[in-house]
């Protein structure tokens, strides 16, 4: 079964450059995690997780001084659904190294990073370029 690819397309865009950089890398490497995942390479799989992980800890640091910077009103709500999204992503790491790359592990891992890239990215990053424009 070919696995859907995701597109950085204009949808995507903050209008906020680094910003959109940023995503774009994580769109990036989420395509490479479903690459690796449908090629089954668990080695690729674990070493991409790590990378996200480490990433979106970098970019939710990025989008929370723009906040910060601009005293951005949903800042309390934005930083803790960060902070929801990066438990998640700790406990699936956790959960590969106690189980494995199992099949329901990186469908779980495939289903949450899509929603959160695609759903997150529209509803609130969004909104960060509006506060980047009023300045």
């Amino acid at each position: 079964m070919e696995i859907k690819k995701v597109e950085f397309t204009k949808e995507l865009q903050t209008g906020i450059p680094f910003i959109d950089h940023q995503h774009e890398q994580l769109i990036d490497r989420m395509n490479m995690f479903l690459d690796a995942v449908e090629a089954h390479d668990e080695e690729f799989v674990e070493d991409t997780v790590e990378y996200l992980l480490q990433y979106t800890l970098y970019h939710f640091k990025s989008e929370e001084n723009i906040m910060l910077r601009h005293l951005y009103e949903g800042f309390e709500m934005h930083r803790d659904q960060h902070s929801v999204f990066i438990k998640r992503m700790f406990k699936m790491k956790l959960q590969i190294e106690n189980e494995g790359v199992t099949p329901e592990v990186t469908q779980s891992l495939k289903d949450e990073l899509l929603d959160w890239l695609i759903n997150y990215i529209i509803a609130q990053d969004k909104k960060l370029s509006a506060i980047e424009m009023e300045v």
